[in-house]
């Protein structure tokens, strides 16, 4: 596979060789937090010695073993990297970019990133992989808008910038795949929220934690719950970290609940899929002790179920709630879901025992 040492038009940017001019910029930019967070293999701190061993003979070397190195010039200036490792043997070429903090949110890593795949791709490549991290939200969606799907996780197969062994998640773009953004089994929130006037639910945020934690480990919360113990504020954490990668899957959605006036954390939603095939999905909420018995829960699993049943591949809402639970049974009851019967032993408790839990259910109408 022979890769061009010529520049390429990529939207609003040239990819183009690296230059002794990009040194300052690229030793600025590589020593943004959020570029030393996600690319752990990076030098810390990061020099422009660092930078000038990158331009003058890492960049050569990579283009020399049959690869490609660009920088991402906008408006003549440095505005990011890209490059390409090639494996030969098996016609596949591993895709890697950073953006500097600069030139963020234009869309310059998605077009850099579908101009250099579709080099690869015209020479002979059949497939482009990409790595991320879980915790890389950011880059998980430069590559569904440009056209990757995700396919697994490589487990313990790179290191944090703590040392520890840490999960990439493997995407994959085929040269045979339709043009277009990958899949995405649940869609943004319009707007980034949704809203009644009282109540406003959002993605989580790292400030959500230290109430969530409370909401868990409340004793009424703890009476319905299924966990042995609590969350504890670094589960919470991690989970946070976790939650644009679980919504970029569609392993789950967590939602906020925030009083609207006042922008605070209320409590929470998660919606999980019982059958994607089928289109019925599972919601499940809680509320924080401070905000009960103000209709936050009713008004949310409402915004949620009317979002969710508006979207083309969500047929049924399921909600369950236990048995004894005859407070959350109201709240479904009022949020539109109607009562379907009772699934005997379904769920443990935090207590041991097995419990029934009463279904309810909203559908397309």
């Amino acid at each position: 596979m022979d890769l061009p040492l010529a520049d390429i038009v990529a939207g609003p940017c040239t990819l183009r060789a690296p230059a002794e001019g990009d040194i300052d910029d690229m030793a600025l930019a590589c020593s943004d937090e959020v570029l030393q967070r996600f690319l752990p293999l990076l030098p810390s701190p990061y020099t422009r010695a660092d930078a000038e061993q990158w331009v003058r003979v890492g960049a050569p070397a990579l283009w020399a073993g049959g690869g490609a190195a660009y920088t991402i010039d906008e408006d003549g200036g440095l505005a990011g990297h890209i490059g390409l490792r090639v494996h030969p043997q098996r016609d596949i070429v591993e895709v890697g970019y950073w953006v500097a903090p600069w030139a963020r949110g234009r869309g310059i890593a998605t077009a850099a990133t579908r101009a250099v795949v579709e080099l690869a791709f015209d020479r002979g490549a059949a497939r482009a992989e990409l790595l991320t991290l879980r915790a890389n939200g950011r880059s998980q969606r430069v590559a569904l808008a440009a056209g990757f799907s995700y396919e697994a996780v490589c487990r313990g197969a790179a290191f944090d910038r703590d040392g520890h062994r840490a999960d990439l998640l493997l995407w994959a773009r085929l040269a045979t795949d339709p043009d277009g953004p990958g899949p995405r089994p649940f869609p943004d929130l319009p707007g980034g929220e949704l809203r009644d006037g009282v109540v406003r639910l959002r993605p989580r945020d790292p400030d959500d934690a230290i109430a969530l934690t409370e909401t868990s480990a409340d004793r009424e919360s703890q009476r319905w719950s299924t966990r042995a113990v609590p969350y504890t504020i670094e589960m919470q954490h991690l989970a946070i970290e976790r939650a644009e990668s679980d919504w970029l899957l569609g392993e789950r959605i967590a939602l906020t609940i925030c009083d609207e006036p006042t922008g605070a954390p209320a409590g929470d939603v998660s919606i999980f899929w019982v059958d994607p095939v089928m289109g019925v999905v599972n919601m499940g909420y809680s509320v924080h002790p401070r905000w009960r018995r103000r209709g936050f829960a009713t008004r949310a699993a409402y915004l949620t179920s009317e979002w969710l049943l508006g979207l083309p591949s969500v047929a049924r809402v399921e909600a369950g709630a236990n048995v004894a639970n005859t407070a959350s049974q109201a709240v479904l009851r009022r949020a539109g879901f109607e009562h379907e019967g009772t699934l005997r032993s379904l769920v443990t408790s935090a207590d041991g025992p097995r419990q029934d839990i009463v279904l309810f259910s909203r559908v397309v109408s």
